[in-house]
């Protein structure tokens, strides 16, 4: 089942609950949304999240005369699931069916065997002409003291920014022990520019 759903902190996004089942899946008609050449576009980025112990996903794409899943036109990746949200670029450049008009993709959340009432939460499904920048955060040491100044640097965020999901990224500091999505940050900074 799918449904829309918002986290505590307000987060939108699409709950998919698995059935006991090989294959857990989902289609969806690209028809109905306009024409996405694709061979326009060679990266699609998942964001998503998971708990579940099936880590495989697998996705068939029907674009052009291929109008059925088929593993001619197919790609796979493996999930982390460790629970929060995880950005997956998937590279389609090398698919040489991946051409024509996009007619719909038949989309394993869970790829082989699946446990009753596994969840994926799906934040968004975005394709790119080319492949996207991969933010990285760093600090200026690895160990801090009580009153000591914290240093943060970013980059990567062109992809992000200016987006139709309107995303404001952001660089956050989190209490020992806490995590993004299992308490709030303690300081943080929306930021607006590919690097700072």
């Amino acid at each position: 089942s799918t449904d829309v759903i918002d986290t505590s902190e307000g987060d939108r996004h699409m709950q998919m609950t698995a059935s006991e089942s090989d294959d857990p899946y989902v289609y969806m008609n690209y028809s109905t949304l306009g024409t996405l050449e694709a061979s326009s576009y060679d990266y699609l980025v998942i964001t998503a999240r998971t708990t579940s112990a099936n880590v495989n996903a697998k996705m068939y794409l029907c674009p052009g005369s291929i109008e059925a899943p088929s593993e001619t036109c197919a790609v796979s990746w493996t999930w982390i699931n460790d629970g929060l949200w995880h950005d997956y670029i998937i590279d389609l450049s090398e698919l040489t069916t991946w051409t024509g008009n996009l007619n719909s993709i038949r989309f394993d959340y869970f790829d082989g065997a699946t446990a009753n009432r596994t969840i994926l939460h799906l934040r968004s499904f975005k394709f790119y002409k080319a492949k996207p920048s991969t933010p990285s955060v760093s600090i200026d040491k690895s160990s801090y003291t009580v009153g000591d100044s914290i240093t943060l640097s970013y980059s990567g965020l062109s992809s992000y920014l200016n987006t139709a999901q309107n995303q404001q990224p952001f660089v956050a500091i989190y209490a020992e022990g806490t995590e993004p999505g299992d308490g709030k940050a303690l300081m943080y900074t929306v930021v607006s520019s590919e690097s700072g």
